[in-house]
């Protein structure tokens, strides 16, 4: 069976789902690695069609209404599979990636891979047997060791990229105003 142009074959979806290519795709997508954020990549048929990032508020009483619109851009998309990486305090993200797989799980959509990173090291917090299929321990980032992977990835296809905020204020603190004598909308 051929697949279809423009789109990546189940072996590549596959490797995606590599820590180190999961964590240099983010990185190109955004342009460095994000900070109190959780990224989705989402896939349709072996082919990277969606990337949904949350912005995580300091305080968790809107994370699960967060999670809730992630899921529900997934489910859009038609999203049948993710790799989920936050970015974050490890306490909080391994709450906040826990809530997000059980809402994945309830509409349907495989977690293939979830992954987190901060200050330069990944761990798979949801393995369900550390140490004996993933390493128990942080590992040190290669951007090196996933980019080839990353680069392919969106020279095949270029995926939609949605951004939630969990508030409106949150969204004016990272605006940029317009330089002096700059255009105006």
């Amino acid at each position: 069976m051929m697949d279809a142009p423009g789109t990546l074959p189940l072996t590549t979806a596959l490797q995606l789902s590599d820590p180190d290519v999961a964590l240099s795709l983010v990185k190109r997508l955004f342009g460095k690695q994000p900070h109190d954020t959780m990224v989705a990549l989402g896939f349709t048929r072996q082919c990277l069609t969606a990337v949904v990032s949350a912005h995580l508020p300091t305080l968790s009483p809107p994370l699960p209404a967060l999670m809730q619109d992630l899921t529900g851009l997934l489910v859009q998309h038609r999203v049948t599979e993710t790799i989920t990486v936050g970015y974050g305090a490890a306490a909080y993200m391994t709450s906040a990636l826990t809530g997000l797989q059980g809402m994945l799980d309830r509409v349907g959509i495989i977690q293939m891979a979830t992954v987190h990173y901060q200050n330069g090291r990944y761990c798979l917090p949801l393995c369900p047997q550390p140490g004996r299929c993933c390493p128990a321990e942080n590992i040190l980032w290669n951007p090196d060791q996933g980019d080839p992977a990353a680069i392919a990835a969106l020279q095949a296809h270029t995926p939609v990229i949605h951004t939630i905020y969990p508030s409106r204020r949150s969204l004016r603190s990272i605006r940029q105003p317009c330089p002096t004598g700059g255009a105006r909308r």
